[in-house]
């Protein structure tokens, strides 16, 4: 912001009357901030003058002008699904082509075509299934004993463990008991004794 009497872009654009630019003259021979602010708008003005001259665009394009719109093609490779149809389409075109072009096998006139004989096919896999039957009956019966030997150990185990528990539990109540009995049966004989000894 300068302080000078009038606008400096108008006393560095030559806007001013003589009168008004002498006033500036005056004050920017004074003023430092003034002359600082002149300074740089010369500054700028040369650079500017450095830069290239070029020629304004004759037209403005917009995103919405036709000129940015994708062509046919890209449009067809930018859509998933027609791309998608497409080449199911040519596999289905290279398939039929392969298989119209190829000639069918002809076997020649000393060539003997084999025969299949489907019963016997059959009865084979009857056969092996009649051997893998038993073998899976088997496998899957040794499983469930296997299984119940298991839960029967446990089972036991733990009936033997309770069995265990009362028994040690009982004996130590009858040890308990043993121990009263006898702690009265003593009281008594000395009571007894003393009674004796006291006659």
């Amino acid at each position: 912001m300068s302080c000078a009497p009038f606008d400096l872009r108008d006393y560095f654009f030559g806007e001013l009357s003589a009168v008004e630019a002498k006033q500036v003259d005056g004050h920017i021979a004074s003023c430092e901030a003034c002359r600082g602010e002149l300074t740089t708008m010369d500054v700028t003005r040369v650079a500017m003058m450095t830069l290239p001259m070029e020629e304004p665009p004759r037209r403005i394009a917009f995103v919405s002008d036709k000129v940015f719109e994708p062509t046919l093609w890209q449009r067809f490779w930018r859509s998933g699904p027609v791309v998608g149809f497409a080449s199911a389409a040519m596999v289905t075109a290279g398939l039929l082509f392969n298989g119209a072009a190829r000639p069918a096998a002809v076997p020649g006139p000393n060539v003997p075509v084999a025969s299949v004989d489907y019963s016997a096919i059959e009865g084979r896999v009857r056969e092996e299934i009649a051997k893998q039957i038993p073998v899976e009956v088997a496998k899957a019966v040794a499983q469930v004993e296997e299984r119940d030997r298991h839960q029967l150990t446990l089972a036991v185990a733990n009936v033997a463990r309770k069995y265990e528990q009362k028994y040690e539990l009982d004996v130590a109540a009858l040890q308990a008991s043993l121990e009263i009995r006898q702690n009265k049966m003593t009281k008594f004989y000395l009571a007894s004794i003393e009674g004796a000894g006291a006659r």
